[in-house]
């Protein structure tokens, strides 16, 4: 799996990540060093890759969200469908009862689990409407 680190997520993310065996691109790195949100959209679009960042204002993320575009009544039943949304509740759900953490990399390492944890999920039973397959 390809994913791309914004730089401002912590490193540790980073390292991690690869000690896991995935293939990540690290924005904080000199060699990714300087890049524009629009080009880091554009690489993660044009090789299929997830985005890591915790930048709220990141480009583009108005087309993740394109359900608020429809009545206000219909947003709970489409945000039931929408993979992102299912991934943000899974982690508020591992993460409120939890009452404190320690330090930024506690937090980093339960997020991490959940969303590997979804992601395996996901590989074993894809979701029709996101693969590439007939």
């Amino acid at each position: 799996m390809k994913i791309v680190v914004d730089e401002s997520v912590s490193y540790g993310v980073v390292i991690a990540l690869r000690e896991a065996g995935h293939n990540v691109i690290a924005i904080a790195e000199p060699s990714s060093s300087g890049i524009t949100d629009e080009d880091i959209f554009k690489l993660v679009v044009e090789s299929s890759a997830i985005l890591i960042s915790r930048d709220y204002h990141f480009t583009n993320v108005g087309e993740l969200l394109n359900f608020y575009s429809c009545p206000k009544e219909m947003w709970v039943k489409l945000r039931t469908t929408n993979v992102i949304e299912r991934a943000f509740r899974e982690v508020r759900k591992r993460t409120r009862p939890m009452s404190c953490f320690n330090n930024i990399q506690s937090i980093e390492r339960i997020v991490y689990a959940v969303l590997s944890h979804l992601n395996e999920q996901w590989g074993k039973k894809p979701l029709k409407e996101f693969t590439h397959k007939d």
